[in-house]
């Protein structure tokens, strides 16, 4: 009887041991596959973690990413509530008005430039200064010019489409800007104020 139970309790032990290192070695296996419409940003909030995480683990230093890419997501890093949330808002992004609201303010601008005022349209979506919705924040009372003049209601340019489509990806020229500008026609001094991230086209970038 002694020897059965002293068994059982061995097998027991041998389980959880294998279980312990199984559990261990998925986490740290984990693997994401990227699917269109996903972001590094979008990744890093699906699994409660950092972009930057991600990158250190994979290598990677780009801000672009393309479907088919597989990541490896650092250990520990579960989804969450937060990041179903995340995902959900991200699918509802209409990538069409958001290629109304480029091509009505960089028509003119080379595709990088585009994509950069496509990246500062999605960058406020996520700031908590800003509406949380892509409508919200480009019909934001005052916010936009090309709103008020109708240009918004412009057929956007197959150019357009596709900054709007990269902006979605995770393409942020801008380096985290939530404004920009033309300082050849602005006359607001504290615009001008704002930290610059970047200068593209004839546009400046700034937090």
């Amino acid at each position: 009887m002694r020897k059965t139970i002293k068994i059982g309790l061995i097998a027991i032990l041998c389980i959880a041991i294998m279980s312990t290192i199984f559990v261990g070695t998925a986490m740290a296996d984990s693997r994401h596959t990227v699917k269109p419409g996903d972001t590094l940003w979008l990744i890093s909030r699906w699994y409660g973690t950092t972009v930057n995480a991600i990158k250190q683990r994979n290598g990677y230093w780009s801000n672009m990413i393309y479907p088919g890419q597989v990541f490896t997501i650092p250990s520990g890093a579960p989804k969450t509530k937060t990041a179903t949330a995340a995902r959900t808002q991200q699918n509802s992004w209409d990538i069409n008005l958001l290629a109304k609201a480029i091509y009505a303010e960089a028509r003119g601008e080379p595709l990088e430039g585009q994509v950069a005022v496509g990246a500062v349209i999605l960058n406020r979506v996520k700031h908590k200064n800003f509406p949380n919705t892509l409508k919200g924040v480009i019909y934001q009372a005052g916010a936009f010019c090309v709103v008020r003049d109708g240009q918004i209601n412009l057929q956007p340019s197959s150019t357009a489409k596709k900054a709007a489509e990269l902006a979605v990806k995770g393409w942020d020229p801008t380096n985290g800007a939530i404004y920009f500008y033309n300082p050849a026609k602005t006359t607001n001094k504290w615009i001008c104020s704002r930290p610059i991230t970047a200068k593209i086209g004839s546009h400046w970038f700034a937090k």
